[in-house]
């Protein structure tokens, strides 16, 4: 069935002789095809076309039902229904993309083609009037079109934008990092772009565990369940396992176990998002299962450690500053919920001394971490007491500064939302 263009689509192209190699080719478990399949219809670019320079001699691989795509050859382009002033995102089938790349031609209405730093080297991605493309010989695949693009760049014709010059802020992210366009030839260039996918999954501004020990943990995992088809939300099942397992082990005491499993949870909450991000598998739905597990499980903890507590003492005081606690935690939580719906980006990206505070404020890494060593010398009374004034510091800094920064306004980009200091 032929598929009537919208106002921007998209065109993958082979190379000019299909090689089998590149349907069968994987990135973290996806075809290098499909995962620019997956990319654009997360920027709501459809229909996509798949457009095979030899003319669909072969056999096309089967294509994802769930999205509004169609095998078609060159001749085929030019009786397309077109919407006018049609626009397409033009991507090479042997490339891998940043996702920001991406984005950024989706949003961006100027034809624009990107190109390799500061060379003019065709970077395997641009926006093209559909008009324009019926005057260029798409028989020569994504290496001949993308020539082609530039010499019309040149001309004036269209934009000419380096990859160097795209933002390199990702508030998703919270950290700064270069985007990336590599074109995918020999083995060595398949092995570099899994590192560059897997590097853009690591957040940046972070807890000390989850910024500086866990990140060589997470990549092991990754590199060890993604082969073998484990998906993030079995990981983040595993992870909801493990974290009621806490729970009950704190109750009876067994506090040394519940820890090491509780920094056993850590880690697999980092793996998750991870495996959804190298897989485009993220969903509102995985999110909010994680999330919502996060927000219980980690309460029950400070719960089950003060039942624990106050059954060995016969007081009745640690069962009040357990509440207290869960309290002080939820209280904080909701303060930095507030600055999120009057600000695009994480509060502890506001400033230097914030994102300091973030490695060390009372966060469930931080927490476990500290609760460890007084475990290990036998006075878990002091490591919840200790948890307890940490919480409660955390909140009182965080009160303090959200409402500053809100009522004086501060650090609002009037323009874009994005932190003052980028």
């Amino acid at each position: 069935m032929r598929l009537d263009s919208s106002a921007t689509t998209g065109l993958i192209l082979w190379p000019p002789h299909r090689d089998s190699s590149i349907e069968n080719t994987q990135v973290w478990q996806l075809p290098l095809w499909l995962r620019i399949v997956r990319q654009l219809a997360i920027s709501k670019i459809e229909p996509i076309y798949l457009m095979d320079p030899s003319e669909r001699k072969a056999e096309p691989p089967p294509v994802p039902s769930k999205i509004a795509i169609e095998w078609i050859s060159s001749s085929e382009v030019l009786h397309l229904k077109l919407a006018p002033g049609s626009e397409c995102i033009v991507v090479g089938a042997n490339w891998v993309l940043d996702d920001a790349l991406i984005k950024y031609l989706s949003s961006h209405l100027e034809p624009t083609v990107i190109t390799l730093s500061q060379r003019l080297e065709f970077a395997g991605a641009a926006r093209v009037p559909w008009k324009t493309l019926g005057t260029l010989d798409l028989c020569s695949g994504s290496d001949g079109v993308g020539e082609a693009l530039l010499s019309l760049a040149q001309a004036g014709q269209m934009k000419i934008l380096s990859i160097a010059d795209l933002p390199e802020y990702r508030s998703d992210l919270r950290r700064v990092l270069p985007v990336f366009a590599h074109p995918i030839r020999t083995q060595e260039d398949l092995a570099k772009a899994q590192e560059l996918v897997l590097d853009a999954t690591q957040k940046g501004t972070n807890d000390l565990p989850a910024q500086y020990i866990h990140p060589p943990v997470e990549n092991a995992l990754v590199h060890l369940l993604v082969p073998r088809g484990v998906s993030a939300n079995a990981v983040t099942t595993l992870s909801i396992v493990c974290a009621l397992s806490v729970v009950y082990l704190f109750y009876f005491g067994y506090l040394l176990t519940g820890i090491l499993l509780a920094m056993l949870v850590g880690i697999l909450d980092g793996v998750d998002g991870k495996i959804a991000r190298v897989k485009l598998e993220s969903s509102r739905l995985g999110d909010w299962y994680d999330h919502l597990f996060d927000y219980l499980y980690e309460a029950l903890w400070y719960l089950a450690l003060g039942a624990y507590l106050s059954k060995q003492t016969g007081l009745s005081e640690y069962w009040v500053a357990a509440g207290f606690m869960c309290g002080v935690y939820y209280l904080d939580r909701a303060v930095l919920g507030i600055w999120k719906l009057f600000r695009t980006y994480d509060f502890h990206e506001l400033s230097d001394w914030d994102r300091t505070f973030r490695r060390i404020c009372g966060r469930r890494n931080n927490i476990i971490y500290l609760l460890l060593p007084f475990f290990l010398l036998g006075h878990p009374e002091l490591g919840f007491w200790t948890a307890l004034f940490w919480w409660t510091v955390t909140f009182l800094v965080h009160f303090l500064r959200v409402s500053r920064a809100l009522v004086l306004n501060i650090g609002q980009d009037a323009k874009s939302g994005a932190p003052l200091h980028r």
